[in-house]
């Protein structure tokens, strides 16, 4: 038996305020949480009360994007100014800063700090270990080709390889002072076969 709208709104009301909480952590402290959570539950009844089970018979998948963008929509440039104090981006599309904007601004700094310490984190690495990361993780050269290159086995590339990801992962977890950076004439070493450091 199908639910009716009442019922479809009471059972979704905290999946509502947990999409509404989830865009206040991307959003400045200063919008109030409660206006957030007042806008997902009236998008929440105006999507129960339209829904049909026979178009589409997941009420979640159907109302997440219109609960969800009615709560970024609430802190356009008018409110984000009204709450912040604030000017935001003149560039942005038609003036109007937009918050999924915001948080893709603020996910793409977080991903260059990232990144940063990542690059970090490799040249603590001894030589032949930090050379495997940027190869294969950073250049997508596969250890296959790495092995061809410098004729050994693909065991012993592999080999490394993990070490390097073991040693990575451990300075990860518990920092430690960087190992003195290779210099422009050290050498790799595989076997009888050597290459210069790049």
């Amino acid at each position: 038996m199908d639910k009716t709208p009442e019922q479809l709104f009471e059972e979704n009301l905290g999946w509502a305020a947990m999409l509404a909480r989830n865009v206040h952590r991307k959003i400045p402290p200063s919008f109030d949480l409660c206006d957030l959570e007042q806008v997902a539950r009236i998008e929440l009844w105006r999507r129960a009360q339209i829904y049909d089970p026979v178009k589409n018979d997941n009420f979640r998948g159907y109302a997440y994007l219109p609960v969800r963008g009615a709560c970024l929509m609430s802190v356009r440039r008018r409110a984000f100014l009204h709450a912040t104090g604030e000017q935001l981006d003149e560039n942005l599309v038609d003036g109007q800063a937009l918050p999924d904007q915001m948080i893709q601004q603020r996910e793409e700094d977080g991903y260059r700090r990232q990144m940063l310490a990542l690059f970090q984190l490799i040249k603590s690495l001894p030589i032949d270990q930090a050379y495997l990361v940027r190869r294969v993780y950073l250049n997508g050269i596969t250890p296959e080709v790495v092995a061809a290159t410098w004729g050994v086995p693909k065991a012993r590339v592999s080999s490394r390889l993990s070490a390097a990801v073991r040693a990575l992962k451990q300075a990860a977890s518990n920092p430690a002072p960087a190992a003195p950076k290779a210099r422009s004439g050290d050498r790799l070493i595989f076997g009888s076969h050597k290459a210069r450091a790049v």
